[in-house]
């Protein structure tokens, strides 16, 4: 089954490709293996989130309006960061 899933291969990963509904991102589901989608966006792109698979962030990208409000929220932690911030600023 998961060889016949469409797929998006970036410069160090392949994803699979998947069309839902933003109230099915938390029951994601494929072949009885349940995993969040790592990278995701409306129709319109107008925004996009993206965690890395050994990442330590999820990261959203979108216009001034869309971050503020993130960074405001007093329901997750946000901070903002620069195109051009280490996604993983470890030791190495």
């Amino acid at each position: 089954m998961l060889e016949t899933i469409p797929r998006v291969t970036a410069e160090h990963r392949s994803y699979f490709l998947f069309r839902a509904q933003l109230r099915d991102i938390s029951k994601f589901e494929v072949g009885g293996w349940s995993q969040a989608p790592s990278i995701w966006w409306p129709d319109d792109r107008t925004w996009c989130v993206a965690t890395e698979v050994d990442g330590f962030s999820t990261y959203v990208g979108g216009s001034g309006e869309c971050v503020e409000a993130l960074i405001e929220s007093e329901r997750i932690e946000a901070l903002a960061v620069a195109p051009d911030t280490p996604m993983d600023p470890g030791p190495h």
